[in-house]
Order: structure tokens, then sequence, then C-alpha cells
């Protein structure tokens, strides 16, 4: 990717996998591919990471005796969690600098106090809280960078209201960072889709249209569970050494939960297509798979763009259709 700016600010949550102050930091998926690349690059522009912090909160909280301020970080918290962070892009390229707001501003427009010994220090500034433009005014100026070269990215409308007020180029995290996302491969045998059916249930299926089918629900799948770059799709041969699937993203293996689900999938036909609805219906109508019977109706309506009341009476159908011809 062609950089053409000489800072980028980063929105500190928008390089996390979660976002909570209190679980481990793991950088999300493409965020440390970046930062490596920018080690090697010919352009290094300077780095920047903002945070609205609500150690604001935890400090009005428990300066007041009130609430529960242990649910919100503290200064030093805060502080601590973006330090790390910043370590953790150093030891992949370069220090970024820090800029932190621990004002809070409630959901009925009131500011928590602001410490008296802290009382000029700019992050405790209104003119810093997010969407105020103050941190990244602050971060251009000591940059020595112009606004018009400063990208910011970030996943909010605070930062992108920020980005404007700056004058700075915005753009949206998973916009960004996606082509540095490790390419996943998705590896199956064609009988984990289709082979299990009986011969009956053969009749008028559309095999190109299911294996379609099923890697559309596959990737629908891959974005639910797991945050992923481009998915590239391998049909395997029957005789070759793996089990229904494989899934391969960088040195990772996919989270379990991912490959359950996508065994749920199977046992309910999920990604099965026909010629036609009344095919698909005859197809599995007789079934006494509690599973499909649940949701054939559903399959109907999804494969085929049929309403409630054509997906029913084309599946009464076929229903009569089996009975007269057992």
């Amino acid at each position: 990717m062609k950089l053409n700016a000489d800072l980028i600010i980063f929105n500190l949550n928008s390089l996390l996998g979660s976002i909570h102050w209190k679980n481990d930091l793991v950088l999300s998926a493409g965020r440390a591919n970046f930062f490596r690349s920018l080690a090697t690059s010919n352009k290094q522009p300077k780095l920047a990471i903002i945070s609205n912090t609500g150690a604001g909160l935890h400090y009005w909280l428990k300066s007041g005796n009130f609430g529960e301020p242990e649910k919100y970080p503290s200064v030093e918290q805060a502080t601590a969690r973006a330090e790390a962070v910043a370590t953790m892009i150093n030891d992949l390229c370069y220090a970024p600098a820090l800029y932190l707001c621990h004002a809070h501003l409630s959901r009925k427009g009131s500011w928590s106090p602001t410490p008296p010994e802290v009382e000029n220090n700019p992050s405790w500034s209104h003119q810093w809280y997010l969407p105020a433009p103050g941190m990244l005014h602050q971060a251009i100026a000591d940059a020595k960078a112009k606004p018009e070269y400063t990208l910011v990215i970030g996943h909010l409308e605070d930062i992108e209201e920020a980005a404007d007020a700056a004058n700075c180029q915005y753009v949206e995290d998973e916009e960004f960072f996606f082509t540095f996302k490790d390419v996943v491969t998705f590896k199956y045998r064609s009988s984990f889709v289709y082979g299990w059916l009986e011969d009956e249930e053969r009749i008028g299926l559309d095999i190109f249209g299911t294996l379609a089918r099923f890697e559309a629900v596959v990737k629908e799948q891959f974005l639910r569970w797991i945050e992923t770059g481009p998915i590239v799709f391998q049909r395997a041969d029957d005789d070759e050494d793996i089990i229904d699937f494989t899934i391969e993203q960088g040195d990772q293996i996919a989270h379990r939960g991912l490959y359950n689900q996508i065994y749920d999938l199977a046992i309910n036909r999920h990604w099965l297509k026909y010629e036609s609805a009344e095919a698909h219906a005859k197809a599995l109508c007789w079934t006494k798979n509690q599973n499909i019977q649940v949701t054939l109706t559903i399959e109907l309506r999804e494969a085929y763009g049929l309403s409630y009341d054509e997906a029913q009476a084309t599946l009464e159908q076929a229903e009569e259709f089996r009975r007269k011809n057992k």
C-alpha cells in the first residue's frame, strides 16, 4: 500500500482485538503485518495513538464515593495500557507518540471533575475529548506535519468527526488494514458438502450451485467468528488426506467455534441448492431429521427468494407428492 501521509494517527481501540481495558492486549488482524511493513518501507510516516480513556469517570466516582469506579480504568491503568500498545508497535517498527484524554463527558452533558494537581494538563482538557480535534491538532504540531498529509484511522463517528474538524484524511480501520491481513485458505472435500445425501435426496440437486452456496455460507461464518483477510477456497479430491475441511490463516488455526458452526450448518443442510424450490422440497420433506424439518421452510425462502406463504405452499405440495408416491 502506498501511503500518501507524513503522519498516521490511530484510535487506540482500532488497534486491539478487544476494547475492554481489562482484557489482554492483542493487535487485531492485519495490524502487526502493517507495522512490520513500515520497518522496511522507504517511506516511514510518523505514528501517533489517540484515545478517550474513561479515566475521568473512574476519578469522578472514586472522589465522589459513589458508583463502581473499579469498572473503569484509573489514569495509571489507562496510561499503562496505551504504553503497552506503543511498546508492541515499537518492537515491530518504531515508536508512536501517545495522546490520551482522561476527561469524561456524561450522557447528560456533565463533565467529570479535574484533579486540582493536573488542571493545566492537556490530557484533562475538554478540547482533547473526542470528537473535539485537540489531540489531533497536538499530534500534527508535534510531528511538524500538515493536516492534508495526516491520515486518521478509526471506526467510530467521533473519530471521523474529529478528523474532519482537523482537516485530515480519514479511513475506516478495517478498510485500511484489510490488505495486510493474512490470506485464509479453506480447503474442503466436496463429499462433505453433499456426499452424505441419499440417492433420492440428490434428485434435482444443483451441484455447482450447492458448492457456491457452501462457500458463501463459510465466508459469512468467517466474518461472524474471526477477523479475516481474503479467503481462498480449494476443493480437495475425496481421496486427499484431509478430514472434511481444513482452515489455515497464516500460522494460526481458526477458532474452534468456527469449525463447530460449519458442522452445525451441515446437520441442517443449510447450503444445499436444487434446480428449483419444488425439487428441494421434494428431496427433503420426507426426512425424519427434526433439524431439517424446522429449517426447511427457512431454507426455501433463503435459497429461492420465496415468501413465507410460498415456501409453506411448496412444502405442502411436496409432502402431498411424497404421500402419493410412497
